[in-house]
């Protein structure tokens, strides 16, 4: 049972981290299963067996989330943008109430001063509103798999993997920016499309580019989670500040970053996306309830 609703936990966040704007971190924090999955990260060298069985689900949840919806999301968010966006918006809602009585508890153990406080969750909050408000180009729907697009893609599987793992703070957006995001998404798409027909030279063609980006996102992932979780131990006060801001900005970066036009916001699209963002919130303060 554990198994099942690790995994599909997982993919819900697999699917947040295809969504420019929508923090992966920020949902396996409202769904309970961040600290965790940090703590497996950092001993995954010291107690791999033990890690190995709490990451198995999760990722491979994530996994599933990130192929199935590669094809899903990117249409859900052309056709039906303002359902789409309310329903994230719900499961990131769904728990706040819970990281802010992590924050209440951290300050009755840990001194500090509320002035830092403010600063640090207005730095963050304010930060994140502006970095989504970049704009850069593209490099295009398609990556040549040359030696400088491998090395670099090494290095952008690093960046994006260490910002997935920050709460609040989107990948798939860091992605967009650094202009890798839509050539990234479209090396997916076509290697479960190669997948599925069995195209061999077309998965290792592919593969050029998927396995140093990969790599890079493995090892990021590894030294994120080093650093957050030091955080949390040694400046626990202000690191929930600044997770708050993130959290809070989190739908205002959203709607920034999704193309809206007249029809988004006709009655039907409004009221169905109000029902889902009343659900979202309850499935996603229910399984924080439950973790906590």
């Amino acid at each position: 049972m554990n198994f099942i609703k690790d995994f599909l936990k997982g993919c819900i966040v697999g699917v947040a981290n295809i969504i420019p704007g929508v923090s992966g971190g920020t949902l396996a924090l409202t769904l309970g299963i961040y600290s965790k999955m940090l703590g497996a990260i950092s001993d995954l060298f010291h107690h791999f067996k033990k890690s190995f069985r709490t990451l198995f689900p999760i990722l491979l949840g994530c996994a599933f989330g990130v192929c199935v919806f590669s094809f899903v999301i990117p249409y859900l968010i052309a056709h039906f943008p303002f359902p789409t966006v309310l329903a994230f918006i719900g499961f990131i809602a769904g728990g706040v109430p819970m990281l802010v009585g992590e924050w209440q508890k951290a300050r009755k153990h840990h001194t500090s001063h509320s002035i830092a406080c403010g600063i640090i969750f207005l730095f963050f909050f304010l930060g994140s509103i502006f970095f989504a408000t970049c704009s850069a180009s593209d490099t295009g729907n398609s990556l040549s798999a040359n030696l400088s697009t491998i090395i670099i893609l090494f290095f952008i599987g690093m960046i994006a993997a260490a910002t997935m793992i920050v709460p609040g703070i989107s990948g798939s957006l860091v992605l967009m920016i650094l202009g890798y995001y839509f050539g990234i998404v479209s090396a997916v798409k076509d290697f479960l499309s190669a997948l599925k027909a069995f195209d061999v030279p077309a998965m290792l063609q592919l593969c050029k580019l998927l396995v140093p980006f990969g790599i890079g996102v493995l090892l990021g992932l590894f030294y994120a989670a080093k650093g957050i979780q030091w955080l949390l131990v040694h400046k626990t006060v202000l690191t929930y500040s600044g997770i708050l801001g993130l959290v809070f900005a989190s739908p205002i970066t959203i709607f920034l970053k999704v193309s809206w036009t007249a029809q988004s916001f006709l009655l039907v699209p409004v009221i169905v996306g109000c029902l889902l963002l009343g659900i979202c919130f309850i499935i996603s303060y229910h399984f924080a309830k439950i973790d906590e």
